[in-house]
């Protein structure tokens, strides 16, 4: 419903910019949408919240362009900067433009495609320390083309394949592009955007983690203190061997 109704104001305002109908209640609102006017950034700025609201929506890139196409067509009809007549008085320049955006948006694809491709890494090499971990298996690293990865034993390969399909049933370890293209689309042509979420929240949330990895320890010393005391209640090694012999005894007794 919302987005009829986004389609159907876009519609009013360029049959009013056509045809003229109305132009005189749009022209009233020229100085509240002026080229600088408050109105204007007010403008600008629901509009890129809109979007920015809309990156983690994989379905987002027809109302980020619905949102964008209202945004300018309220400057057309309403304010001194007018981009459809700017654009068209001006081809070459506005080609140029254009041309330009699209250029950017395919070398910020490519680096947001590293960016994902190194954070699936990161993800991909956890769930392996995570199978380990619960097999109590060690955790042993080896130099893989310049990076440390974490090594699957040889005779533990058959498991990890078969943890891995069973995890890969949910959550897809290795992306592929071609299940990625709306995302990789949607970075060439809202590029502006996404370099605005990931400086306003990605680059901050991986900045905090480097800060946490750093002060981790500090935590889990407060941790190690408080509960020291409860190791005394869980069994060790000893009394698990010490039990199982008891266990063979009294079998072993039973049976005489």
């Amino acid at each position: 419903m919302l987005r009829f109704c986004g389609w159907f104001v876009f519609i009013v305002l360029v049959l009013s910019a056509v045809t003229g109908v109305g132009a005189g209640f749009f022209l009233q609102l020229g100085g509240v949408f002026a080229l600088g006017a408050l109105g204007f950034w007010a403008t600008i700025a629901i509009s890129s919240l809109l979007i920015l609201g809309l990156l983690d929506n994989t379905d987002w890139p027809s109302d980020s362009t619905l949102t964008i196409l209202l945004t300018l067509g309220i400057f057309q009809v309403t304010s001194n900067f007018q981009p459809f007549t700017l654009a068209y008085h001006n081809p070459l320049w506005a080609a140029g433009f254009v041309g330009g955006y699209l250029i950017l948006g395919l070398l910020w694809s490519i680096f947001k495609w590293q960016i994902f491709l190194g954070e699936a890494s990161e993800r991909y090499e956890s769930v392996k320390q995570r199978f380990l971990e619960s097999r109590g298996l060690p955790i042993t690293y080896e130099l893989r083309k310049g990076q440390n990865r974490i090594v699957i034993p040889q005779d533990k390969k058959v498991q990890w394949t078969d943890y891995y399909n069973d995890y890969h049933r949910s959550d897809s370890l290795i992306p592929v592009a071609r299940d990625n293209k709306s995302r990789i689309i949607a970075w060439m042509c809202y590029w502006p955007w996404s370099a605005i979420s990931f400086l306003l929240r990605d680059w901050i949330r991986k900045l905090f983690n480097q800060i946490y990895e750093n002060v981790s320890r500090i935590f889990e010393k407060m941790q190690e203190r408080i509960f020291a005391s409860t190791k005394e209640d869980f069994a060790t090694a000893a009394d698990r061997d010490a039990l199982r012999e008891t266990a063979a005894q009294r079998r072993n007794r039973e049976s005489a």
